[in-house]
């Protein structure tokens, strides 16, 4: 049942492919029917859209991730955007230039030691 479902997905899928796409069909062709399963399980699910649950899942996990560690770290962090202005500035940075957050974030770099501008 399986590889009849397989041969009508290639039989659809070669008519739909121009003929010098023809190499390709060919390699389609000979792979394995675990590989075809494999391909046809994948299909399914980013037909399902879960894939996008579970990729926004880990982009908010590894977020979470980053802040910790710059929460964290002793050493100060200051990232700035392709303009200068301060997007991080970790509780280190508030301790050596003795500025909070909310006052640094948005603003120029250049702020934090006025006297090399």
């Amino acid at each position: 049942m399986v590889y009849a479902l397989v041969f009508s997905f290639f039989r659809s899928l070669i008519s739909q492919i121009s003929a010098e796409h023809s190499r390709t069909v060919q390699m389609l062709l000979m792979m394995p029917n675990h590989v075809i399963d494999s391909v046809d399980a994948i299909r399914t699910f980013l037909a399902t859209g879960e894939h996008d649950t579970i990729l926004h899942q880990r982009l908010m996990e590894s977020q979470q991730r980053t802040r910790n560690v710059l929460q964290a770290a002793v050493d100060p962090v200051i990232v700035c955007d392709s303009n200068g202005m301060v997007e991080i500035f970790n509780p280190a940075a508030e301790r050596m230039f003795m500025w909070p957050l909310d006052e640094v974030e948005g603003k120029p770099v250049g702020n934090l030691l006025p006297a090399l501008t």
